[in-house]
């Protein structure tokens, strides 16, 4: 049997037997020395805008390092407060997996009186027998790395209390395959970009917390890593945004991109290789003391780059207009192509369900062809242009933020400017047009329809 499918047995065995072992929930006060951590070597301590508040995880925006007693009070008031077991985010094994995290982050800054550091323990003891009897099932879901790597990082932050080795044991085993399957073959995620890159940040983080205690991760762990990480850096691009998704945030380290930190981290780490992502990096400086060497590879050109991920069906295609970086996101699981310009959205259109059948760039021109169940959706970039020819759908939608403030032209398009960037937006006369809002709604004959954005 292969080794990543003798992890893939043991991570199935354990979640079986999981829920037997774990203890009563219980956050009293307990002795719990806090263990080597990997949050000081960049010296300065980071701005830290995700302290736990109450079961939403509100952010807090508390800067650790200049003012300790105002946080050290707001966490003794939430840890006061909150009951194991109770409220919304005790039924959601992210949200109990990021406070883990916090937890631990928090403990390993700020210098606490024996109380508070006892107390601390205590809520972590029951994070810990809560996740890990309440693991998720679906292996391939980012959430399930989350998942793991913080029960990894609790029994690493936590060495002494009496659970921390059976934290530790199933985490590593299932840590490896969980990660494997959330990236594929070639680093691409079935779900959301957002969700991947913190469950990529939580490895690179439960990597630190290992590394600090004199361990490493499983191979096939950092090896899953890499993937993720090299596809999350192309997908972000320039800006390091990724496409726009509602998750729990894990314990931000400055103002560079995640994307842009894990890329930089994977080469620190000699993981990988090739050019950074950035040379300003606060969060690598901190988990790793240095930063990689070398200049900045950037995602765009004079033409269109574009990236494809065949397996869950995705393309990221970047470009530089007008001395800025622009990026068109596709994806057929989401049934969604968004693009932004500088980090800012210009459009995004929804899409028939259907699958990625093209994606190639010709000289100048990139090319994306959807394919549905019945018609076709052609998009091709050139230049500064989004054009769209498509068939099969008697109405279509897109999105416009209204910061544009589009106007109607006398040819039946719109026209909008946000600073010193205009949209074109030219319109099919054969169908009938409206916008309401942010909504650009078309309907009309399903034989074909063409229309296209464009940036000047």
């Amino acid at each position: 049997m292969s080794s990543t499918l003798r992890q893939k047995a043991l991570a199935r065995i354990s979640r079986q037997v999981l829920r037997f072992l774990a203890p009563e929930l219980d956050s009293s006060p307990v002795e719990g020395g806090l263990g080597p951590h990997p949050l000081g070597r960049g010296g300065r301590q980071p701005w830290w805008s995700a302290l736990p508040e109450d079961d939403a995880l509100g952010a807090v925006a508390l800067l650790a390092e200049s003012d300790p007693t105002a946080a050290t009070e707001r966490l003794a008031a939430w840890l006061a407060s909150d009951t194991p077991g109770e409220g919304a985010a005790w039924s959601a094994p992210d949200i109990v997996a990021v406070r883990l995290i916090h937890l631990a982050a928090f403990h390993a800054w700020v210098n606490t009186e024996d109380a508070l550091s006892q107390r601390i323990a205590g809520q972590a003891r029951a994070h810990a027998a809560w996740l890990f009897a309440e693991l998720p099932i679906d292996t391939a879901h980012p959430d399930t790395a989350l998942c793991h790597a913080a029960l990894l990082i609790a029994g690493c932050a936590w060495p002494s209390l009496e659970d921390a080795r059976r934290w530790r044991g199933p985490a590593l085993a299932g840590l490896p395959a969980s990660l494997s399957e959330a990236v594929g073959d070639d680093g691409a995620s079935s779900y959301t970009p957002a969700l991947l890159a913190r469950a990529l940040w939580a490895t690179a983080l439960a990597r630190g917390w290992v590394e600090a205690g004199g361990g490493s991760l499983p191979q096939a762990a950092e090896a899953a890593l890499v993937r993720g990480v090299l596809a999350l850096w192309r997908i972000g691009g320039d800006t390091g945004s990724l496409p726009a998704a509602p998750v729990v945030e894990l314990l931000p380290l400055g103002p560079t991109p995640l994307s842009h930190t894990l890329r930089n981290l994977s080469l620190v780490w000699e993981l990988d290789d090739g050019e950074p992502a950035t040379t300003v990096d606060p969060a690598c400086l901190l988990l790793a003391g240095r930063l990689p060497a070398g200049t900045p590879e950037s995602m765009c050109g004079a033409d269109w780059r574009l990236w494809t991920w065949r397996s869950v069906g995705a393309a990221a295609a970047h470009r530089v207009i007008r001395k800025q970086p622009s990026r068109v996101w596709y994806s057929a699981t989401a049934q969604q192509v968004d693009w932004t310009h500088n980090g800012a959205s210009v459009v995004s259109g929804q899409l028939p369900k259907g699958i990625l059948k093209v994606g190639r760039v010709d000289g100048n021109q990139a090319t994306l062809i959807h394919l549905p169940s019945t018609g076709i959706v052609d998009m091709r970039l050139r230049q500064a242009r989004l054009s769209i020819t498509q068939s099969g759908s008697a109405s279509i939608t897109w999105s416009i933020p209204e910061d544009w403030e589009l106007t109607a032209d006398d040819k039946g398009g719109y026209t909008g400017k946000r600073g010193k960037v205009t949209l074109i937006v030219k319109l099919d006369p054969a169908w009938q047009w409206s916008l309401s809002g942010n909504q650009l709604v078309g309907r009309g004959d399903p034989e074909r329809v063409k229309y296209s954005f464009e940036l000047r």
